[in-house]
């Protein structure tokens, strides 16, 4: 009967320690992700502050400019609702003033539309479309030279296929 009762008293003993441990673990793993999160946060922030500090941002009559202001270059311009939204055709521009992408925002902020990207002799890179935010359909991807290299095809946002050309 003694033999028991140790016995018992030894388990609960065990099984509190393993508890609490697991708890103190626990514990921790959560205040790893919330400082995580933080981190993420404040770099985020930083990163916002950094390109803000990198560019300059007019609006005028609902269209956004962004330069460089460095060199005063137009970065990217397109139509913004009043929460600053994108919406409509925006392109985006290489430092030498040439187009770099092309790509449509619905009223939402999100693409929707087609969507291209240019090298920057002006031959296509790769064109697909957006449907609220996700890749759809057949997109193209070309070597500098025009040629195409490989298609992917989606559906509502997940990759189905993937072909490549050799030359």
């Amino acid at each position: 009967m003694k033999q028991k009762i140790i016995f018992l008293g030894f388990t609960f003993f065990i099984s509190l320690c393993f508890f609490s441990c697991n708890e103190q673990k626990k514990g921790d793993e959560k205040k790893a992700k919330r400082e995580i999160e933080k981190q993420g946060q404040n770099n985020k922030k930083e990163d916002q502050n950094n390109k803000a500090d990198s560019s300059i941002i007019e609006i005028e009559n609902g269209i956004m400019t962004v330069k460089n202001k460095k060199n005063n270059t137009l970065s990217m311009r397109g139509p913004v609702d009043s929460t600053r939204n994108r919406n409509g055709v925006w392109h985006s521009y290489f430092p030498n003033g040439t187009v770099n992408s092309k790509t449509t925002y619905n009223s939402n902020g999100k693409r929707h539309g087609e969507h291209l990207v240019y090298y920057p002799s002006g031959s296509i890179m790769f064109k697909g479309n957006w449907n609220n935010g996700k890749e759809i359909g057949q997109w193209f991807f070309y070597s500098k030279n025009g040629e195409l290299k490989k298609t992917k095809l989606f559906k509502n946002g997940e990759l189905e296929k993937i072909q490549v050309f050799k030359k």
